[in-house]
């Protein structure tokens, strides 16, 4: 029973295609954050926000731009009780079916926040993405070149988080410094996928 709630999908809300603020105005809005109020995000601004990172065009494209088009992305996402209708853990998001997956019950960001170096801002914030990349899948394509590309990306991403986060009146910060091999451990990923950007989100002061 305990590893079907872990492995069943949960279908996430249908995303936005307009929003309340124009394009100017949330690029004016963008800036970091590193408190957070406690305080619940509603499941479709939780789900939107997801897609705006990784979510999957209706041509199969992605919402950001990725070489070759492979997308080597997957996302990740903690929580603890901060989400509405959406239960504690680690989960990781299927783009194709704009779906989660429950990968572990624990509340893991307070150790997220140790393997970063202790930047405890990250073990209590509503919500933390983190996002890993497939760098042997690139590397097939681009050889040496792929790792300059993974950092593209993540670069894309990141600024598609930030721009959704400020458009639905949250905040969020990216964060770069921590212990690969802690993250990966705690992710449980595979040898050839790396953990490359963390972004922990939530309402703010």
């Amino acid at each position: 029973m305990r590893e079907k709630i872990l492995n069943r999908l949960i279908p996430l809300a249908a995303p936005k295609e307009k929003g309340d603020l124009s394009f100017e105005e949330t690029l004016r809005k963008r800036k970091s954050h590193r408190y957070f109020k406690k305080e619940t995000i509603s499941f479709e601004t939780f789900s939107q926000l997801i897609w705006s990172a990784q979510g999957e065009l209706k041509d199969g494209r992605r919402v950001a731009p990725s070489a070759g088009a492979i997308y080597p992305f997957n996302l990740y996402v903690m929580t603890d009780d901060f989400v509405q209708n959406l239960i504690p853990g680690l989960y990781a998001y299927d783009a194709g079916r704009h779906s989660l997956k429950r990968l572990d019950s624990r509340d893991l960001r307070p150790y997220l926040s140790e393997a970063a170096l202790s930047q405890n801002f990250i073990a209590v914030a509503p919500i933390v993405i983190v996002l890993t990349a497939n760098l042997d899948e690139i590397s097939k394509v681009y050889g040496s070149r792929a790792e300059r590309y993974i950092f593209m990306e993540a670069g894309h991403i990141g600024q598609n988080i930030y721009l959704q986060a400020a458009a639905m009146n949250l905040g969020t910060v990216a964060v770069g410094a921590f212990h690969d091999e802690r993250v990966g451990k705690l992710l449980n990923l595979p040898h050839y996928e790396i953990p490359v950007y963390i972004f922990p989100v939530g309402a703010v002061p």
